[in-house]
């Protein structure tokens, strides 16, 4: 196709490219697959624009999207300019890309896309050669934004892995790598040592890294890395301590300080150890460039984070009736999500919305929920990567007996049927894939409020059955 111009025919030009976001990918860390190289081309091509700014650069499984949402918060309360980069999007894919609580704009967004075009109409057409990715593009639309616009720090999350990851061409101040646990196997490793040996390869040479809790597979991995590139390790439970009272407020001691009264805006417990990770991550960018960091910044950005599909609770009606939606895609964060359902509502009140990516592992993750669930909608994560729905009722059955189950192809129609099951004051439960939230997302309007959404159902049925 020509050059784009206009922002819906850039959407159309970069959804032209291999996105491994919707389709599998090939098993292992493939140099030739994955990589740098491309991006680092591309970058020389114009200009080098991530060499213009300042970086925090976040891996793991679990946790980086709020840890950079953390992050930038702070930064932001701190008075700081702050470039946010993240993935996948929940809704609209200007989500990836923000400056303050700003998605890019659209014509900051196209023009991207047109300065890369001629570069990357170049870079496809050579023999032997792979036109670079989805995300590869993606990423460096991020730079080329954050550096338009002048950002005094770009938190920038790591997309899969870390050693191959597009994002790695960056030369950060500080980095981080939160809960590793078994995810993307067939691409990053079959063990927690492999996996975190992957996302240690963001660590630099002189660049501090700022660890949460891990198993000890995980972080033996993590300290031989460090040792090898010779990055400064600081790590949650020895160098940073956090305790929570019974209003779940935090008090945290780093090697700047003690902090008190945080009031940490995502819930669930284990917000609190990626929260102490950002704000260690926050004080070592501020050191390095002499820039403040006050007390009262890194409370006020605790308290206004926004983190959407993360234990979000959304009302449906005045009996109580809510959703709550959670990306959980694996087994650990499964668990996490079940340890956190007694504080929204009684077991017999809940209803699951479930789906998730053929490379996820469905029946892990169910045979945690089963046990918290009366009953339960499969639907289509909304990506060419889902699991058949009819397979996850399958399994469920196998997990749970049977039950007041059943599923439905179409995740609109999913939603609908499954949300007609809550009782009063009951709640319908949506995780399995962060595809699938934003879908529902999508559908009741992404408020803290869709009673005006539920009020509007019709027809539906109360009783699922298993055939």
């Amino acid at each position: 196709m020509p050059a784009p111009a206009s922002f819906e025919e850039a959407v159309e030009y970069l959804n032209g490219f291999v996105n491994y976001e919707r389709i599998p990918a090939a098993a292992g860390p493939d140099d030739r697959r994955f990589g740098v190289a491309r991006i680092e081309e591309l970058a020389e091509r114009l200009g080098r624009p991530d060499r213009r700014l300042r970086c925090i650069h976040v891996a793991g499984t679990k946790g980086k999207g709020s840890t950079c949402a953390f992050a930038a918060a702070i930064l932001q309360a701190a008075g700081i300019r702050t470039g946010l980069y993240t993935s996948p999007h929940l809704v609209d894919m200007r989500e990836r890309i923000r400056v303050g609580d700003g998605m890019i704009p659209k014509d900051a967004f196209t023009r991207a896309i047109q300065a890369m075009y001629p570069h990357l109409e170049e870079m496809r057409r050579r023999e032997n050669s792979r036109r670079p990715t989805y995300f590869e593009i993606f990423t460096h639309a991020a730079f080329m934004h954050f550096a338009e616009a002048g950002v005094g720090a770009a938190v920038i999350e790591v997309g899969m892995g870390g050693r191959l990851d597009a994002t790695n061409i960056i030369s950060p101040t500080v980095c981080a790598i939160v809960n590793i646990s078994l995810d993307h196997v067939e691409i990053l490793g079959h063990t927690l040592a492999m996996i975190a040996g992957e996302k240690a390869g963001i660590l630099k040479p002189g660049v501090p890294c700022v660890v949460s809790e891990q198993e000890p597979e995980a972080m033996a991995a993590i300290e031989e890395a460090a040792a090898r590139t010779g990055s400064p390790l600081e790590r949650v439970g020895r160098e940073i301590r956090f305790e929570a009272d019974a209003a779940g407020r935090l008090s945290v001691r780093t090697p700047r300080g003690q902090y008190e009264g945080i009031e940490p805006g995502l819930a669930g417990a284990h917000q609190r150890s990626n929260f102490a990770v950002a704000l260690r991550c926050c004080e070592i960018f501020a050191e390095r460039h002499g820039l403040a960091l006050p007390a009262e910044a890194v409370v006020r950005g605790a308290r206004e984070v926004r983190w959407p599909g993360r234990l979000q609770r959304i009302s449906l009606d005045d009996t109580g009736r809510a959703m709550l939606l959670d990306g959980a895609h694996n087994v650990r964060s499964a668990e996490v999500l079940a340890d956190a359902l007694p504080a929204y509502a009684p077991r017999e009140k809940r209803v699951l919305l479930f789906g998730c990516a053929k490379d996820k592992d469905a029946r892990g993750m169910l045979r945690v929920l089963a046990p918290h669930f009366p009953r339960a909608v499969f639907a289509s994560a909304g990506n060419p990567r889902s699991t058949p729905p009819r397979s996850l009722l399958d399994i469920w059955i196998g997990e749970h007996g049977g039950g007041d189950a059943g599923a439905v192809e179409d995740s609109d129609l999913a939603c609908r049927t499954a949300a007609l099951l809550i009782p009063p004051g009951g709640l319908l439960v949506v995780t399995g894939s962060l595809y699938l939230v934003g879908a529902v997302l999508a559908a009741c309007g992404g408020g803290p409020d869709a009673s005006a959404w539920f009020a509007g159902l019709r027809g539906g049925s109360r009783a699922l059955r298993t055939g």
